[in-house]
């Protein structure tokens, strides 16, 4: 990360210092390893799949652990929420520790919904991280979606593109790995959620979870970029996050740097030849 902002600094005018940061936040993106499972594009509810369980660290593609998400490659961004008497909002960072393309402020209005809070609106903004969007390959987090205590436990989800329109092809890919403080009583096809996609809205409920009141949190993934997310939190007692991959290694940054830097200079070459 320091050596993205070092080369960026010695670069000489805006334009071409844009280029290259979206060259090299675009190589680092293609270094992130995605090997998810096919969109989530059921128009009738279906319950979610547990993944293969497997040993951290792991491959993509499976996981059932009582580890911190951490131990998967994944890095929560720091949320900071703001209250009456100023409008109630939230904005959310990822630092250095995750790839490139995530690097940024992302900011929200409405309640951010995690944890005991009431049924709300929020509406995301992608617009502050390094690549104006929020990248493929977005970790999504479903926490405590169960039907204990009789309160319809459920998120709908509608997102949109770069240019602002609600995107109508399925966003999300199926689960990528399953979290809980008690793994082995909760990890379990009873504790899984059911989801439905109806054009432009994902609906994810606990109604038909049989296991009791797990604690669960179900990781799915999204396929492309969204510059803006809706979420409608229908009760309290369950979350929702996101998640970003973990940097690249260092020696493999500084691989990354020089292709984007090579790049750069074809294009710029190109742009004044012309």
């Amino acid at each position: 990360m320091l050596h993205i902002q070092i080369f960026a600094r010695l670069i000489g005018d805006a334009m071409s210092r844009k280029l290259f940061i979206q060259m090299a936040c675009a190589t680092f993106l293609s270094g992130v390893s995605v090997a998810y499972a096919a969109p989530l594009n059921s128009p009738t509810l279906v319950p979610l799949l547990i993944p293969t369980a497997c040993t951290p660290p792991a491959s993509a593609g499976c996981g059932a652990t009582t580890q911190p998400i951490t131990a998967f490659g994944a890095v929560e961004p720091a949320i900071v929420s703001t209250a009456f008497p100023a409008p109630i909002g939230f904005s959310g960072t990822w630092g250095g520790a995750v790839a490139l393309a995530w690097v940024g402020t992302f900011t929200g209005t409405g309640p951010y919904p995690f944890g005991p809070t009431t049924a709300s609106m929020s509406s995301w903004n992608f617009s502050g991280l390094n690549l104006g969007s929020l990248p493929t390959g977005t970790f999504v987090g479903l926490g405590d979606l169960d039907a204990f205590g009789g309160a319809p436990e459920q998120y709908d989800l509608t997102a949109f593109d770069v240019n602002g329109n609600m995107i109508t092809s399925a966003w999300l890919d199926d689960v990528f790995f399953v979290s809980s403080l008690n793994c082995a009583a909760e990890c379990v096809q009873a504790a899984m959620p059911e989801y439905q996609w109806t054009t432009g809205v994902y609906s994810f409920d606990g109604v038909n979870v049989s296991a009791l009141n797990p604690t669960l949190t179900v990781w799915v993934a999204t396929n492309t970029p969204i510059l803006a997310l809706s979420v409608k939190k229908f009760s309290g007692n369950n979350s929702l996050v996101l998640a970003a991959p973990v940097a690249v290694s260092e020696p493999d940054s500084l691989l990354l740097v020089g292709l984007s830097l090579a790049a750069l200079t074809f294009a710029t070459k190109g742009r004044r030849a012309g």
